[in-house]
């Protein structure tokens, strides 16, 4: 078997008086290249050289070798070359994704120029890069993070096989991020007086753990009609201004990761403002 392009050594087995032949003492011909077009002889080599145009599949090729000195002197062989697809894995843009999720690592892959499947490859992870649970979707091919993974970026090698042609791979690398898994809860309702704070963040959680000003950013996506409501960027609280008009109102709220702005939850809280 050889890639496009490639040379087939055909001469390490013939022999002149019962030496080994070179091209130094014999003249090496093509008389059927079985229909592998563009096949040619390296007149430095004698091996059989692959056009890089060439169609994937399997030939028989008969070649002839003739003694320089005596050029009526010949014998011909047989070989059959396997000209094996081109395929081509590239380098994946950088990730980002939550414990539990997936990514598409084929979609700028390609065999003979086309898009790959699962149907026509085999993916594997040659390396984790310590995302550990790692896995491939044999549907889909896509990677599949573990649940319980580990926040973290992690460059991650994988490797896609031509089905039909075991031997011709190639590998390509992503990096992913996987980000922390954050929860707001909705809070009880809560009455409170006008210039009054309404704590939100008690039962929210960044990776299982308490929330703060520290971890989050809080805003407010929704007053709910409750104008100049406001969060205190210390303590994460709700701070009612001290003009608002007694009534109930719904508000939501939203909490981000620091770290990773785009790890995000909402929740609500109903705000009775007292008299």
């Amino acid at each position: 078997s050889v890639g496009k392009g490639g040379e087939v050594d055909i001469l390490t087995n013939d022999r002149l008086e019962g030496n080994p032949v070179t091209t130094t003492n014999v003249d090496v011909t093509i008389p059927s290249n079985g229909g592998l077009t563009g096949l040619t002889v390296d007149s430095t080599t004698g091996k059989l050289k692959v056009p890089s145009t060439a169609t994937p599949g399997t030939y028989t090729v008969t070649y002839k070798i003739c003694d320089k000195a005596h050029s009526n002197v010949c014998d011909t062989a047989t070989v059959k070359i396997t000209v094996t697809p081109t395929i081509v894995a590239n380098n994946d843009p950088d990730t980002s994704v939550g414990k539990g999720g997936e990514v598409d690592i084929l979609t700028n892959d390609r065999l003979e120029g086309n898009p790959v499947t699962t149907t026509n490859v085999d993916v594997t992870i040659p390396s984790n890069g310590g995302l550990t649970g790692l896995t491939v979707d044999s549907t889909t091919g896509k990677l599949k993070v573990p649940s319980t993974a580990t926040p973290g970026t992690y460059t991650v090698t994988y490797k896609i096989c031509d089905k039909a042609h075991s031997n011709v791979c190639d590998t390509a690398t992503v990096k992913i991020t996987v980000t922390p898994t954050i929860v707001a809860n909705n809070d009880p309702d809560t009455s409170v007086g006008k210039g009054g704070e309404v704590d939100i963040l008690t039962n929210d959680r960044l990776e299982g753990n308490p929330v703060t000003t520290t971890n989050v950013d809080v805003t407010i996506p929704s007053n709910g009609g409750l104008t100049g409501l406001t969060v205190d960027s210390t303590t994460g609280k709700l701070k009612v201004p001290s003009t608002a008009t007694p009534g109930t109102y719904t508000v939501t709220y939203k909490i981000c990761d620091k770290a990773h702005s785009n790890v995000c939850d909402t929740a609500t809280v109903k705000i009775t403002v007292t008299p």
